[in-house]
């Protein structure tokens, strides 16, 4: 990240950056082999993955 923010300096890109979001933690671990698509869809929706 430091690297493209270093490149766009030195581009003269002007601007602003904002955070948007934050996320921290620990994601559980699911066994998915074998499941429906479906199922993996609805489950990284629920859990914000």
């Amino acid at each position: 990240m430091l690297g493209v923010l270093r490149k766009m300096d030195e581009e003269g890109f002007a601007g602003e950056m904002q955070m948007r979001e934050v996320r921290e933690g620990r994601s559980e671990v699911v066994q998915m082999w074998g499941r429906p698509e479906s199922v993996r869809e609805e489950f990284r929706q629920r859990r914000s993955i």
